[in-house]
């Protein structure tokens, strides 16, 4: 592969990425908007009766994806699994180039190797926090349900 289309292929697979991370949760959220309009207008053309409770059955699922997870605990568990990631992965990376820089320079290389790895360490290790804090916070009641004896 020429430098020519290297030139030309790393900064618009860049800005189809950032692109793709912006457009398709829009995409699906209009999506998800246009089935519950849908649902909605058959609804009215039957005669069914359209109350407010339905409506808000009907958004239930929006809503509470708006919301985020219920409790602490699930906000924890995906921080873990997210930022474990980013840590495997910036370490993946660091190691490709790693043997990419060997062949051009060995000192370079591996001091660059260990920074990136220190890096990735960093990330993978608050992840590690996180899956502490969903260890220790599994049992929080979840907020916003009811808080009555027939809750669980």
């Amino acid at each position: 592969m020429g430098w020519e289309l290297t030139a030309w292929l790393v900064p618009m697979a860049f800005w189809l990425c950032l692109a793709a991370v912006i457009l398709i949760p829009l995409w699906l959220r209009s999506r998800e908007r246009g089935w519950l309009h849908e649902t909605l207008r058959i609804a009215y053309e039957n005669g069914d009766p359209v109350t407010a409770d339905f409506v808000r059955t009907l958004g239930e699922r929006e809503r509470e994806r708006a919301e985020g997870p219920r409790s602490t605990a699930e906000w924890d568990a995906r921080r873990a699994v997210l930022f474990i990631a980013a840590g495997l992965g910036a370490a993946v990376l660091a190691y490709a180039l790693s043997i990419a820089r060997t062949a051009e320079d060995e000192i370079s290389a591996t001091i660059d190797f260990g920074l990136a790895i220190g890096a990735s360490g960093i990330l993978a290790f608050i992840g590690i926090i996180h899956f502490g804090f969903w260890i220790f916070r599994r049992g929080d009641r979840p907020r916003g349900r009811a808080q009555g004896p027939d809750a669980r």
